[in-house]
């Protein structure tokens, strides 16, 4: 998959090297980095803000392992759901047209 410009130039989008020593004691099954992302919210609502729509676009990574599904974006945990959690089973994962992984959250 493409590395973003700013992965390739600053690194943005590494999995942080604080959760990688985790992640490899839990045995890393398929790790990507540097892949652009984009997160999306439908009727946003946070104190003192307001929106029916809004998106973030960033550069992340993606990380199974063993025991955990996991996406980065920047610094931060988008996803971190055990594989034996019932709320994966509200995440729809679907490849588009164009080989893009989309998730999404049932409503």
């Amino acid at each position: 998959m493409a590395r973003t410009l700013m992965y390739r130039l600053f690194g943005a989008g590494k999995v942080p090297k604080q959760a990688m020593s985790i992640l490899e004691a839990e045995g890393i099954v398929y790790q990507e980095e540097g892949i652009p992302g984009s997160i999306g919210f439908r009727n946003f609502r946070s104190p003192g803000r307001r929106g029916g729509y809004r998106r973030n676009w960033f550069s992340g990574s993606i990380v199974l392992t063993k025991l955990h599904f996991l996406a980065f974006g920047g610094r931060q945990t988008m996803i971190g759901i055990p594989w034996d959690n019932e709320k994966l089973g509200a995440l729809s994962c679907t490849i588009d047209e164009k080989s893009r992984l989309r998730i999404a959250v049932a409503d």
